[in-house]
Order: C-alpha cells, then structure tokens, then sequence
C-alpha cells in the first residue's frame, strides 16, 4: 500500500526555525550531543515515550504559540489540497512530536492505531524536519495484515498521507549517528464525522475523541473572487478631466487582463470560490467581455457609480455596498481590478492557500495597493458600513490610504512584498509594476 505525499513550501513555514529556537540549536539533527547529559538510557516503551526531556522543553517553551500557528495553517493547505468538496475536516487539535536520537526509539512498541482506541474513520499524516533514512524512521506495513514493513524516507516539506489506523507501524530503535525529528496527526473527513463513536478515549491520556478535545474542526472557507469593471465612463468627471482611458482602450485592458486571469487553472481545482464580475457604470455587460467569460463567471451590472464617477474608490464602496447580501454569504472576498495585468499568479495562489487580510504596501508604507487584495468578509462589510452618508464618500480621499488606516485600526494582517501586477497609468503613459 502506497502512500500519498503532499508537497508545502518550506519558505512559507517556520516549522524548524521554531524548533531551532525551542531547543537552541542550529543543527537539529544533533541535538543530542546538545543535550547528552539529560539523554534516558533505558528503551521508551508505549507509556513513556511521549516524556523525553524534548519533550519537556517543547511542551514548556513559550514558542508553542507560534508553532500551533504555523500547524493550522499546513491544515489549512491540506483542507485545501486534499478534502476541496468537504465542507469541514475533524483534525487533532496538536500534532505529536517525535524524536528519534542515536541508541532509542521515538515510538515504544509495533502497533495500528486502532489498538489505541482510534477511530477508523482517521487518516494519518507525517512529516519530519530532518533527514530521514532507514536506520532513523518509522516503517509500516505495505498493506493491511501484510507484515511487510517499509521505511517512510520523506525530506522536510514533503507530508506522507498513511492509513497508520490498519497499518502496523513501528520506529526501530536508531542505529545512525543523526537525531530525526517528526511530527505526525490525524484527520477526519467532514462527511465521516458523524459515525465516529466520540464517547471512547485516548488510549493513555484519556482524552475524549471530540471536538474541543482531541480534535478542532475547521470548515472550508468559502471564497468571492470580484473582478471589478467599469465600462461606461464617458460622462464621469474623471474621464472628463482626463484622468480615464477612454472607453475602447479599457476593454481591450480589461479583456487582457482576465483572459490571463483564466490561464490560473487552479481557480476552480482546488478552492470552494465563486468569480463575479461586477460593474457598476452599466445596467448591462460590455458584449466584447461577456463573449470571453466561462459560464461560471457570474455577472452583476448595475448603474451605480453616484460617488464613483468623481472617486474611483468610491465607486468601488458603492459597488460592495449595492453586493453586501451576495459578499455576506461568503468567508473571504478578494478585489482584482483586470485591467492590472497578472505577471504571475503568486499572490492569488499565496492567497487561496492561506485565505487570510492579505495586502501589498504602496510606496512608504502608508497605504496599500488596492488594485489586488484579499480580506475577510466581516471586516469589509464592517469597513463599508463607515460610508452611510453623501459627506463620508466626500471626505474619503484615496481608497488606498482610508482603508489601509482603518485595517491598522481593527485587526492585524500579511502582507507580500509584490502583487506581480503591471499597471498603465493614463496620465504618465508609463507602466509600473507592483
């Protein structure tokens, strides 16, 4: 029995350094000559070998925070990556080190996780930190009841996806000279939940199989993709006062933009988001738009833009105000202005990995760019609630610079250092790149 490997970038997960900082160490794999005064010399055995003293230092460090942040976000990647039509998971609420030093074993005896009272509907997922080899980690049987073993051999950013449940599995006592270092947890799909039998307990500790115990639950987030036009701006004091492409010019950009939006095939593989293409200068879709939309780009046209046609932010409020029944319905909105065009599609792919505030600064660090941005519905819903009068679109200003102040107000957020866009500016006739 084979088992599947999920692949997560290790620049985007602080999972060693963490671990470098825990135990004070640059060099994990040696950790025991660090610590070789405080090492146990007798075998661990299934009722201690959860009580190492790396074991203390980890579970009393101050950094567990930060760790359990950098874990549910590698959830989060497996939600995404591997249960996209479940509507939640069940996951162990804290994954379970393992640390295998030379002349012991990080597992105390050859077992199936049934045996510890866990429920079959379970799912196990490994992955180290160091090196491994076979004389190192853990081996498991190639299928059920084969008694064949294998050694699971999987760098740091590799996850193997094992059925630890009905497979024997075993860590042999460690014959190399090199500390390896592991963490391993389980998962539960959503649609399984219900026949798991959430009275029985942990084996040892017992801790109950339920949520808020042994287990979190974490739904998967529904995404609202805007691409936001505008297409009739001819009698707008903007496009009046010169500030606007005029119209032709704009649908070519627009046209651009999202057929290489539509080249992220990713889009609708992998992600529970729906795409809606809004414009409100305009009772109906520009034909020469609509004629390149898949059918599942849905549209929303209305002739909106009472604040819009002297602020381009305003518009963009005014639009998510007249959309806030649709934008309430989901759990993260994020705002792509297609006449940006996509050098990559790093930041939408960072995004839809790790839904979450996520912004790009402009220049100086006192606003964002809001041509690309992904944000929690709540906090924008909350945002757009500030404008319920003629005077707050009149005293807005720049979008970017109003709600990059009121983001640093309310909540903390990520940020990237480019959103790998290329913007044309009507008035410079330059391109920039942000």
């Amino acid at each position: 029995m084979t088992n599947n490997i999920i692949n997560f970038d290790t620049n985007n997960y602080r999972f060693k350094e963490i671990l470098q900082d825990i135990f004070d160490t640059e060099n994990l794999e040696e950790i025991h000559l660090k610590y070789k005064d405080n090492l146990d010399k007798e075998l661990y055995n299934k009722f201690n070998d959860d009580k190492s003293y790396f074991h203390k230092i980890f579970k009393e460090s101050s950094l567990l925070e930060s760790f359990k942040k950098e874990y549910n976000k590698l959830i989060k990647h497996i939600m995404i990556n591997n249960y996209k039509d479940e509507k939640f998971i069940i996951y162990q609420a804290f994954p379970a080190i393992r640390i295998s030093y030379p002349g012991n074993r990080s597992v105390g005896e050859l077992h199936k996780d049934e045996d510890y009272n866990h429920p079959e509907e379970e799912m196990n997922y490994w992955f180290p930190v160091t090196k491994t080899s076979e004389h190192n980690t853990c081996w498991y049987e190639t299928g059920i009841n084969s008694n064949k073993y294998i050694p699971l051999i999987i760098n740091y950013g590799q996850i193997a996806e094992v059925y630890f449940n009905k497979l024997r599995h075993y860590c042999p006592i460690n014959e190399s000279n090199k500390t390896r270092i592991s963490f391993d947890f389980r998962i539960i799909p959503g649609s399984k939940w219900g026949n798991v039998n959430s009275k029985k307990e942990t084996l040892f500790n017992n801790i109950k199989f339920q949520i808020g115990n042994y287990y979190n639950k974490l739904e998967n987030p529904k995404i609202l993709l805007e691409l936001r036009i505008c297409t009739k701006i001819q009698e707008t004091h903007l496009f009046k006062k010169g500030f606007l492409e005029n119209n032709e010019k704009r649908i070519e950009q627009y046209i651009r933009g999202i057929k290489r939006l539509l080249e992220y095939k990713k889009l609708w593989e992998n992600h529970n988001l729906d795409i809606y293409i809004t414009d409100n200068t305009s009772d109906n879709i520009n034909v020469q738009i609509k004629e390149i939309l898949p059918e599942n780009i849905k549209i929303i046209c209305s002739n909106n833009n009472n604040f819009g046609c002297k602020n381009k932010g305003a518009g963009d409020i005014e639009q998510w105000i007249y959309c806030k029944d649709l934008i309430c319905k989901y759990d993260f909105f994020i705002h792509f202005e297609p006449r940006l065009y996509l050098e990559n599609f790093d930041f939408i792919d960072n995004f839809l990995n790790n839904p979450r505030d996520l912004f790009v600064y402009g220049a100086g660090k006192n606003h964002f760019f809001t041509g690309l941005f992904g944000i929690q519905t709540n906090i924008l819903l909350d945002y757009i609630k500030n404008f319920n009068s003629p005077d707050k679109y009149r005293k807005l200003g720049s979008i970017e610079f109003n709600l990059f102040n009121y983001i640093n107000k309310a909540i903390s957020y990520d940020t990237l250092n480019k959103a790998n866009v290329i913007w044309r500016d009507k008035v410079t006739e330059k391109k920039y790149h942000f």
